[in-house]
């Protein structure tokens, strides 16, 4: 039950349930309550109608407005292939299969990059070489890992990184400064990078193609730049969380995990209502500026239906556009972490497409016919364009000359 009171029609100063105790009392005629006392807090336990509830990896998690991870500063829709983090307890490193070599993790002392208290400290607990906590990674030839972990300073700057050696493949490791974020001396056939983070972390990442099977990933503190060993004083060391080993030329958003590794399934966004009925025109522009995570051995598609895509990057990043039989050259490629903005009009006279302002490439044929389901970023979840979409426009007629490179600059 419930009471409520007032002094004019639609106003009211109190508002009480009376199974439990919720008080909410605005100090004047607010139009919105400002002030809560909350009492006691009864928690459901069963579903109501209407209830949306996630099962499983196929549930709906929306559209992934993603921002910089330092200056917060939105970077667009991020959409990603699906991946998996193989190892497992990505933030307890204290907990079995991670292990130490003359080392000792203290587990959640202090606050990770997202704001929670689950980041590791790890020290020496002597000094030499080789203090680390490892995990076994169980590498296979002919698969390229990326290896990803979030780390900041305790006392130590320096840090190396990376896959430790497995049967018949040598350990490739790269050295990290914490302190600026940039990487040291990198072993051999490895790509080393590292990103700024919230809270003074940085992301390192390795990738490299192992020539044999087994290995670990493998994490240190040390004293300096291609110098393995570290000075113990029993405290120093470096903060430690995200642990990520997936499979892929490049490092995506991370994974965490507990008991068992776990998968993120493929961002899937798919067009409807007037923005389905305008690309399937006779006539339109599609206008779309892309900033591209990395590079997949295939062909990307920005925007993909029934084998047209008006936009795509090939496995050589070039931006063309096809029809499913007719292929469109822009005479422009993609570059890696950098933004690209490209259009494609058409109409019955033929296609036009242009890069970053560009005098527009045209030919003389047909759009093509995008079907009943058109995918922006992906072909329903594979041949995906990882990366973010920074800016997406539809319009119903084909742009010509300066109204349509302004548009793409």
């Amino acid at each position: 039950s419930s009471t409520f009171s007032g002094s004019a029609a639609g106003t009211f100063t109190a508002f009480t349930a009376t199974s439990g105790t919720l008080t909410l009392t605005p100090t004047t005629n607010y139009t919105n309550i400002t002030q809560v006392v909350v009492a006691q807090v009864t928690y459901e336990n069963a579903l109501r109608p209407g209830d949306n509830v996630i099962t499983g990896a196929s549930g709906y998690f929306g559209l992934r407005f993603d921002t910089d991870p330092n200056t917060l500063f939105p970077r667009g829709i991020l959409r990603e292939e699906s991946r998996t983090n193989s190892l497992t307890y990505s933030e307890k490193f204290n907990l079995s299969p991670w292990a130490t070599s003359a080392a000792t993790i203290s587990p959640d002392v202090t606050t990770a990059p997202d704001g929670t208290t689950n980041a590791d400290l790890l020290y020496p607990t002597s000094t030499g070489a080789s203090r680390e906590v490892y995990q076994p990674a169980g590498y296979s030839v002919g698969n390229t890992y990326s290896l990803s972990i979030q780390a900041k300073p305790a006392g130590m700057t320096w840090m190396t990184f990376g896959a430790g050696a497995g049967s018949g493949a040598a350990a490739r490791l790269a050295f990290f400064n914490l302190s600026s974020c940039t990487v040291g001396t990198t072993g051999a056939s490895i790509t080393a990078t590292a990103i700024k983070l919230r809270n003074s972390y940085c992301r390192l990442t390795v990738t490299y193609t192992p020539a044999g099977s087994g290995g670990y990933m493998e994490i240190s503190p040390v004293d300096g730049d291609n110098n393995y060993t570290a000075t113990a004083n029993g405290t120093n060391g470096i903060y430690l969380c995200g642990a990520e080993i997936e499979i892929g030329a490049f490092t995506t958003s991370y994974i965490p995990t507990y008991a068992s590794s776990a998968s993120r399934p493929a961002d899937i966004i798919k067009l409807s209502g007037v923005a389905l009925s305008t690309i399937g025109a006779s006539a339109g522009t599609v206008i779309q500026e892309d900033n591209l995570e990395g590079n997949i051995a295939a062909n990307q598609y920005a925007i993909y239906g029934n084998s047209v895509s008006p936009i795509y990057f090939d496995n050589a990043l070039a931006i063309k556009a096809t029809n499913g039989t007719n292929v469109l050259t822009s005479g422009s490629s993609a570059v890696i972490a950098t933004p690209i903005r490209t259009g494609l009009s058409w109409d019955a006279s033929g296609r036009a497409i242009s890069v970053n302002g560009a005098t527009p490439v045209v030919d003389g044929n047909s759009f093509g016919t995008v079907g009943a389901t058109v995918y922006v970023g992906s072909n329903n979840g594979s041949n995906t364009a990882n990366g973010w979409l920074r800016t997406f426009s539809i319009y119903n007629t084909k742009l010509l000359g300066s109204a349509f490179t302004t548009k793409t600059t």
